[in-house]
């Protein structure tokens, strides 16, 4: 081994142990450290993209996994992954094209197969979604996100009952990743996410006001196919108040949404109303 690839692996190696750690400005700088000595490291460029991502840079994460595509098209958690990103942006067809293309490599690659479940979820196409959300839970294992997406789909098609269990199951699999990551707003995001849908209104503005006390208000967090800012997250303080009957307090979150975005139609109710 020559001295400079093992002079990359070590820092790949610790650029990767940062990620993992959530410190993700070590993170960057460590990788892009090792893409110096190795430009032509796909999965040097994929773990850069993915540090992007968790800290919100979505152009920058696109740019280095599409190379990363470039540098070895056959990479699938490249794939799956620029594929969420598509979604963000809402480029339906590519992210749909970018899932097909992971699967035709790996027919149970999980994250693929939630991609093609919100895919057709995001086409309205409730019956094929729900194919593809059996598929990913059966296949790809019952991550939360499977769960998530599959109750999602069984409660636009009636299957109350179905979706109640396996919001239930997905809320059990995300307790877990908030006790071991309590600082991270997006277990919590999702947590109110299924509170929310589920009716609860009391538990899931609890949940919102966690996700509150913990994000960067002045960034944008990426989820899978979930987007949320600190005005998205007034916003779902506001409905579960306002479902709750709270609206002096729906008030309050309106206008203090009203000074961030005066056009906020939402906001706008809640303070005339």
């Amino acid at each position: 081994m020559w001295n400079g690839e093992s002079e990359f692996d070590a820092l790949y190696d610790k650029g990767l142990t940062e990620l993992m750690r959530g410190d993700l400005v070590s993170a960057e700088k460590t990788l892009k450290q090792s893409l110096e000595l190795n430009p032509k490291s796909h999965i040097g460029r994929y773990q850069l993209g993915r540090c992007y991502l968790r800290s919100g840079q979505l152009v920058k994460a696109k740019e280095e996994l599409e190379e990363a595509i470039r540098l070895q098209e056959e990479h699938i958690p490249s794939l799956a992954e620029l594929g969420f990103i598509y979604l963000c942006q809402d480029r339906i067809e590519d992210a749909g094209s970018m899932f097909q293309k992971a699967l035709g490599l790996r027919p149970n690659h999980g994250k693929s197969l939630i991609g093609m479940t919100v895919y057709y979820f995001s086409k309205g196409q409730w019956e094929r979604a729900y194919e593809w959300a059996l598929k990913s839970v059966q296949l790809g294992g019952s991550h939360f996100m499977a769960l998530y997406i599959l109750a999602k789909t069984e409660k636009v098609l009636g299957l109350i009952e179905n979706a109640e269990e396996h919001f239930k199951k997905a809320e059990e699999l995300l307790e877990k990743t908030t006790e071991v990551a309590p600082e991270q707003p997006e277990s919590y995001f999702m947590r109110g996410e299924i509170a929310l849908l589920g009716g609860y209104y009391n538990k899931a503005c609890e949940l919102f006001c966690e996700v509150e006390n913990r994000m960067d208000k002045n960034r944008n967090y990426y989820f899978y196919h979930e987007k949320f800012d600190y005005i998205t997250v007034l916003n779902k303080q506001g409905i579960c108040l306002k479902q709750t009957g709270k609206k002096e307090e729906a008030k309050t979150i309106g206008k203090k949404i009203l000074e961030l975005d005066p056009n906020n139609k939402l906001a706008k109710l809640w303070v005339e109303g």
